[in-house]
């Protein structure tokens, strides 16, 4: 084994007898995501002598962004037992232990007693006060990290009667209130870095060496490169506290319910239901938008100044990324007294897959066919007229929008022929042709693209056929918000593509009878 490990041999502060306290090592990684997968590659690959990794959850195609021991060929497979299997392959000198279960009060002191460092690689706050409370009972070092968008912290707790994870943050936030890295992203190299000074702390702590980032926390900025060290004091009384309730450890559970009761429905209960709002509470980067579906977009962070958006004649049917942030949204509604307030179950990328495979013959005998825009192979709905566009027709379309108190501002634009003078000529009329069929479905990709890009409530465009006279209206668009400022961003926004997309010609008619086609249509 001296080849394999020779680089560590050679190295005066390690030797044979650093390799050796290695090789005796026992260290348990809690988690073997995004942060366990680097502690767990270095770890194995010094030859830390037992390695135990617990971890309940299965690979998902979105952790290969980051959790770097698993492939494709690894989806759907437990994750400890996957790691285990990639591990043993690195480094088959060792022993590597899989606990595919929770970590929870019930197994933590037992399985926490068989190994000398622990190393929390997980993502919610529950599990960490779980962890650091019993690493303080059992006496463990614990090794810390934590990871959030593009920054990370790194400190170890417990280690020669230094400071403890309560020391710094004496008690857990309100669950829901802080989002983890499958609601708000996170860089995918972060976890890499982070996890790997992780693994560089539990080697300075098996060898002896160095400066053990005891009573200290280190913050890395991955955009800047920056860091920064903050002092943790030493706290007696929550050290204490975690101490003397002790004998009752066992018996906790973790709670991950909020405390009002929030109401969780399936995707599909809604699509089957009349009088529905469906409101994403994500941020207004994050993807996939659910695009067959009539959507008002409301990110938790905007939702108690946002209150004015919620149709409270309606039921609400509230979803995210992963149902977390859906569920604190539902309990913030409720705590306002807005009733009737659901969380999806599924995720946006689930509720995309759900829609996109129901058979739209299936949807005549749904109440909730108004919320769906059913994408199909039928031609979509023609927005020409023939002949010129009326005030009458005009009135019309906009008076059946006036009382819906929930709009709030209205806009339109309307294309008038212009008698304009070419050539010592009078245009009297254009006469406008089209490919009818390419150019409604332009016209239909506009409206898709544009309701996806603005808050908009409604929307009409109507465009001429045949001859229209000069004076008269030959282009009609018309949008509605909840907010004055979009109105305006999305009728230039509509119009623009209209005249750079939309393959409606105009033959311009002049006073003589002659004619041209128009420039630039």
């Amino acid at each position: 084994m001296t080849d394999r490990y020779n680089r560590h041999i050679i190295l005066s502060e390690i030797g044979q007898i650093g390799q050796d306290k290695i090789s005796n090592a026992k260290v348990l990684v809690i988690g073997a995501g995004g942060l366990g997968c680097p502690v767990l590659q270095y770890l194995t690959a010094a030859g830390v002598g037992t390695i135990g990794i617990i971890d309940f959850d299965v690979v998902e195609l979105s952790n290969l962004q980051r959790q770097v021991l698993f492939g494709t060929s690894t989806l759907g497979k437990n994750k400890a037992i996957a790691a285990k299997a990639r591990l043993e392959d690195l480094n088959s000198a060792i022993s590597i232990f899989a606990y595919a279960e929770k970590l929870t009060h019930q197994n933590a002191i037992h399985l926490f007693n068989q190994y000398d460092i622990i190393v929390d690689g997980t993502d919610n706050f529950e599990t960490r006060y779980l962890v650091s409370d019993a690493c303080i009972i059992t006496n463990k070092p614990l090794v810390f990290g934590a990871i959030y968008k593009f920054e990370g912290q790194v400190s170890v707790f417990n280690y020669n009667n230094g400071s403890s994870y309560r020391c710094l943050f004496p008690n857990p936030p309100k669950q829901g209130s802080v989002p983890n890295c499958s609601e708000i992203g996170v860089l995918g190299v972060l976890p890499g870095i982070i996890g790997s000074m992780q693994a560089n702390e539990v080697l300075k702590i098996i060898l002896s060496i160095g400066n053990v980032l005891s009573g200290k926390l280190l913050c890395y900025n991955a955009l800047t490169s920056n860091t920064s060290t903050l002092k943790i004091n030493r706290n007696e009384t929550a050290i204490s506290n975690v101490l003397k309730d002790k004998e009752n450890f066992h018996k906790k559970e973790i709670n991950f319910k909020c405390d009002i009761e929030v109401n969780s429905l399936s995707i599909e209960t809604f699509l089957s239901k009349e009088n529905v709002q469906f409101i994403d509470v994500r941020e207004a980067h994050e993807h996939p938008k659910i695009k067959d579906l009539a959507v008002t977009y409301i990110p938790l962070s905007e939702l108690e100044h946002s209150l004015d958006k919620i149709d409270k004649t309606k039921k609400k049917a509230i979803f995210c990324q992963s149902g977390i942030r859906s569920k604190r949204a539902v309990e913030l509604l409720q705590e306002r007294d807005i009733q009737n307030c659901f969380s999806v179950i599924e995720g946006a990328s689930e509720i995309n897959n759900i829609i996109s495979a129901l058979d739209p013959s299936g949807f005549k005998n749904l109440k909730g066919l108004q919320n769906i825009k059913i994408m199909t192979n039928k031609k979509p709905k023609s927005v020409f007229k023939e002949g010129a566009i009326t005030s009458e027709f005009i009135g019309n379309s906009i008076h059946k929008h006036q009382t819906k108190t929930s709009i709030g501002a209205h806009n339109i634009f309307l294309g008038q022929v212009r008698a304009d003078e070419i050539d010592g000529k009078t245009v009297s009329a254009i006469e406008y042709t089209a490919y009818e069929d390419m150019a409604n479905q332009k016209f239909h990709e506009i409206r898709e693209s544009a309701f996806e890009k603005f808050d908009l409530t409604c929307m009409h465009i109507y465009h001429s056929l045949g001859t229209v006279k000069a004076g008269e209206i030959c282009l009609f668009v018309f949008v509605s918000s909840p907010r004055r400022k979009v109105v305006f961003e999305a009728l230039e926004f509509i119009v623009e593509a209209i005249k750079a997309d939309v393959p409606v010609f105009g033959k311009e008619i002049f006073e003589d009878e002659s004619h041209q086609w128009k420039v630039n249509n």
